[in-house]
């Protein structure tokens, strides 16, 4: 707050958001390369969390520029230079790096174990069966390591249809 300025602004919670964006943005580039690696159709669900998570962090930096910390400016500028086609927004570039880092870790392990070890298509590809068994899984194992992620999931789907999140105010919060 400045002296005399009167009206105190919030201060955003830049790190916090960008501890919670780390988290995010790391599940769904495991969720492109996973789509990608173990051909499951699931582009459509994780690619409109990324839009979302481009348009709240534009929207927010508009209304605040503290907010803009949250960007890697020397990313954001190798990514633009690659031409008009290229997505450089936050959630755009940033899950594309986390998924270029996931395919080569998966395909120096072993993609077949990649693609194996964790339950991918009842996150990618949903349906009656894979409900089921998501939802026997989750009541099996409540603390598990998969349900914590199939709960993060889900949280995000959420956000990416949800027009209303990236438009509510940023005050404080990204999320």
């Amino acid at each position: 707050m400045s002296c005399g300025a009167g009206t105190a602004r919030a201060e955003p919670d830049v790190w916090g958001a960008g501890k919670s964006l780390e988290f995010a943005i790391g599940s769904i580039g495991r969720l492109k390369a996973a789509s990608e690696l173990c051909g499951y159709h699931g582009r459509e669900r994780w690619d409109a969390m990324v839009t979302a998570i481009d348009e709240r962090y534009e929207r927010c930096v508009m209304a605040d520029s503290r907010w803009s910390a949250l960007d890697d400016k020397a990313a954001r500028k190798a990514c633009e230079t690659k031409g008009l086609d290229a997505r450089c927004g936050l959630g755009s570039l940033n899950v594309q790096l986390e998924a270029d880092k996931v395919n080569r870790r998966a395909r120096l392990a072993g993609v077949q174990a990649f693609c194996d070890g964790f339950p991918w298509k009842w996150v990618l590809e949903p349906g009656p069966d894979n409900e089921k068994a998501k939802a026997d899984y989750v009541k099996a194992h409540p603390q598990g390591e998969i349900t914590i992620f199939l709960r993060v999931f889900d949280w995000l789907k959420t956000l990416g249809r949800n027009p209303d999140w990236v438009k509510a105010p940023c005050h404080t919060s990204f999320w």
